[in-house]
């Protein structure tokens, strides 16, 4: 069974070191809240991969790995933040491979696309408010103002 990708997994401290370079690195190049995105995006795949496969560092990942990660992250979460999640890594990845001079486990590989915004809507009944018919609005509703 594959571990979902969870916020709660506990980053190994072999994985850390590196992690808190790329912070430093992000801080001083990005606006206040980025850095933190980023840096959580990159904290949840440590935890999944030390949940998955034990005693790992990061020149053992594998183009697999990522793959696999991604699936189980987009099993559980949805298309806009899998994509949210995909940039952070993908970036995290380009300034590691960069820094060990190693290849990019990630290159090459698609990332979720960020689908449709899922709006559900409920349909009215008959002499409900805003239904065809019921002479009233409906609720929350109101004409358009004009501006003077």
């Amino acid at each position: 069974m594959v571990t979902q990708p969870r916020p709660d997994l506990p980053v190994p401290p072999a994985l850390s070191p590196m992690i808190e370079s790329w912070g430093l690195c992000l801080a001083a190049s990005l606006a206040p809240k980025t850095p933190t995105i980023y840096l959580d995006a990159v904290r949840r795949l440590a935890g999944w991969l030390a949940a998955e496969r034990p005693g790992t560092d990061w020149g053992a990942v594998s183009r697999d790995d990522m793959a696999r990660y991604m699936a189980a992250f987009r099993a559980t979460y949805s298309p806009g933040y899998a994509n949210n999640q995909w940039r952070a890594l993908i970036r995290w990845w380009a300034w590691w491979a960069d820094e060990e001079q190693a290849p990019n486990p990630a290159a090459g590989l698609k990332g979720p696309k960020p689908g449709d915004k899922v709006v559900r809507l409920r349909l009215l009944t008959n002499g409900e408010p805003g239904s065809p018919g019921s002479g009233q609005p409906a609720a929350g509703w109101a004409p358009p103002t004009r501006r003077r």
